[in-house]
């Protein structure tokens, strides 16, 4: 059974192959030997599993285990003279519980007496792995040691002596000097870093954050992304004008954090304390009216409570907005198919700010809402006195878990969307879509050293080997396969976290895995949790009357777009871009807040139109 909480959904069912580079030099002067390793790990008929799903009887969590090699040496001498001397080296290797691979090592001694080698993986249905032009592989022969950037994640604590990294270093002989950047400390590290001239040789930032500095601080990559990055580029470039969107004047400065396994859609949704409205008598509301009224009677009713909080600004601006009537920003309309600006059309929009405000005014909404942060609506939903949000699932399942500690039936539940009254009496569906949101990005920095062996590894954690380390952890250890070398975690791993609060994100920062730690390739999907059904099939959340039918809310939304800044638009746009979005954004709150009266709704708009906004959307819909 795969974990599904909620709004989470969908398990990877992917196949682990394991990684090699390169293919050989076409040089004349070059004298090619060629190794053949063949490693079997099962080759049982029966096609049982090759690492025991009871947990117990783990493989080999070193990931390989070698017999002793045979050697059959040949000494030729060619028309000059000169002699060349072959060894072919045949061995047995069981490589992380993987069923049968061939693994061609070809070694080339070049005149000079030096060699290269370059590996190639084929797989058992004979499918060959991309090749890199770079002559190297997996574990590279020195040991590398490069320094990393990340923000540390309220959910979850990054530990710099997770299993993860310990398997990072003995499949690729790779090490990280981690800094970490959490609150305040963040930025001001960053600044320090381009003060120096040196920024991290990897960094992990938002594509917007990345455009404040100099982009002279990073390494251009964008000529090397077909020919030296293989595995990354098999997973972004059916999405290649996606990417580009992301882009810098058409260049690119890093690797985007991309879907290992497919891409999914995740969806955004009403969440609702429903055990809080059925203690005070009230039905679950169908419209935003009935939810602004039932929201009335629960802050009269706990006067110290903010009942919709939210744990990011953007998801009350822009998918409150949405689920209103209209998006507030920026955004593509697909019944239009054109780019537009939702503040620009005051007909509708004004009526929805009105009604936040209102909301607002009424204690309704988060009187900090402006200033809102994971921990903010953590403290306050497991005080039981937030009963709204819009979100996704994880947020909320971690709140319910604290919640059900003190009683069982308790929490927040996903209900159907509402029917708005400032959009004609409709439901405004929307989620979001991964395969186009490609914001997050591993910087590299200019000066990092070694720069082809930091290309090569990050071209392997695109590998469905590197992808699995960075999702699951060590072979053998935190996570084993199935007999299709499926991933998955076994009980005997996750049980010790399963009656803990918030246990999936202490599960995930004892291992150092996951988006919100080092994953280049990220698991957007669930992950598969052996025998998990005791904890999810019949929990009190999935089976209440009110919960939503999700697969019907997803194929009722649709995707999110974004900004088509492709290069084709000039760099001035970009920065236009980006000043407009803060200037809407903050003048958004201040009417919320009254700090802005809602008589200078016009002036507003008039100001957007001086700074370009008009010129900015003709530039989209080109």
């Amino acid at each position: 059974m795969k974990l599904r909480i909620l709004a989470v959904v969908l398990a990877a069912l992917l196949s682990l192959s394991l990684f090699a580079g390169c293919k050989p030099s076409d040089t004349p002067d070059d004298d090619t030997t060629t190794t053949t390793t063949t490693s079997q790990a099962d080759t049982d008929p029966s096609g049982d599993d090759v690492t025991d799903p009871s947990g117990d009887d783990v493989t080999d969590p070193s990931g390989e285990e070698e017999t002793d090699p045979s050697e059959e040496e040949t000494v030729v001498t060619d028309e000059n003279g000169k002699t060349q001397k072959t060894t072919k080296t045949t061995k047995k290797v069981i490589i992380g519980g993987k069923k049968s691979t061939t693994k061609k090592v070809t070694t080339t001694t070049k005149k000079d007496g030096t060699t290269k080698k370059n590996t190639a993986t084929t797989k058992k249905d004979g499918q060959t792995t991309p090749t890199s032009a770079i002559d190297l592989s997996m574990p590279l022969d020195e040991t590398m040691k490069w320094s990393l950037y990340m923000t540390e994640h309220a959910y979850q604590p990054i530990k710099t002596d997770a299993p993860k990294w310990d398997a990072l270093y003995e499949l690729t002989n790779v090490e990280f000097d981690i800094d970490i950047g959490e609150g305040a400390s963040a930025q001001t590290k960053l600044m320090a870093a381009a003060a120096s001239g040196k920024f991290y040789d990897i960094s992990y930032l938002g594509n917007t954050q990345f455009r404040t500095y100099k982009t002279s601080l990073f390494y251009d990559l964008t000529d090397r992304i077909k020919t030296d990055t293989p595995h990354y580029y098999a997973m972004v470039k059916d999405r290649w004008n996606d990417l580009m969107q992301y882009s810098t004047g058409g260049r690119l400065y890093g690797f985007a954090q991309a879907e290992w396994g497919g891409y999914e859609s995740a969806y955004l949704g009403s969440y609702l304390r429903v055990d809080i409205l059925e203690d005070n008598n009230i039905k679950c509301p169908t419209t935003w009216k009935e939810w602004f009224e039932a929201m009335k009677v629960l802050k009269k009713k706990y006067p110290d409570s903010q009942p919709y909080a939210s744990r990011g600004l953007t998801n009350i601006l822009e998918y409150w907005s949405a689920q209103l009537g209209q998006r507030y920003n920026v955004y593509y309309n697909a019944e239009a198919a054109k780019w537009e600006c939702g503040v620009l059309n005051a007909a509708k929009y004004k009526n929805i700010l009105q009604f936040m405000k209102d909301c607002y005014d009424e204690g309704i909404l988060d009187q900090n809402f402006d200033q809102s942060s994971d921990a903010n609506w953590m403290s306050l939903s497991t005080a039981s006195k937030a009963f709204f949000t819009i979100d996704n699932g994880p947020p909320t399942f971690k709140a319910n878990q604290q919640l059900q500690q003190t009683k069982k039936e308790s929490g927040f539940i996903c209900i159907s969307d509402m029917k708005s009254h400032l959009n004609n009496n409709k439901k405004s569906t929307i989620y979001w879509s991964e395969s186009t949101n490609y914001s997050q990005m591993y910087f590299i920095g200019a000066q990092a050293h070694h720069i082809d062996e930091l290309l090569f590894f990050m071209d392997w954690c695109y590998t469905d080997e590197g992808a699995a380390t960075n999702c699951y952890g060590k072979l053998g250890e935190t996570y084993k396969t199935d007999k299709d070398g499926n991933p998955y975690v076994p009980k005997s791993v996750w049980q010790k976290y399963a009656d803990k609060a918030d246990y999936q994100y202490q599960w995930m920062s004892n291992v150092g895995i996951g988006q919100l730690c080092f994953a280049p390739a990220m698991n957007i999907q669930d992950w598969d949790w052996e025998d998990f059904e005791e904890y999810s099939d019949d929990s009190w959340e999935a089976t209440h009357p009110w919960v939503r039918d999700y697969d019907k809310a997803v194929a009722e939304g649709y995707g999110q777009n974004y900004l088509p800044l492709t290069p084709d638009v000039e760099a001035t746009m970009v920065q236009r871009f980006d000043t407009i979005q803060v200037y809407i954004r903050n003048q958004i709150v201040s009417f919320i807040k009254g700090n802005r009266p809602m008589s200078e709704y016009d002036t507003f708009v008039n100001d957007l139109k001086a700074m370009g906004i008009e010129d900015l959307l003709k530039a989209c819909n080109a």
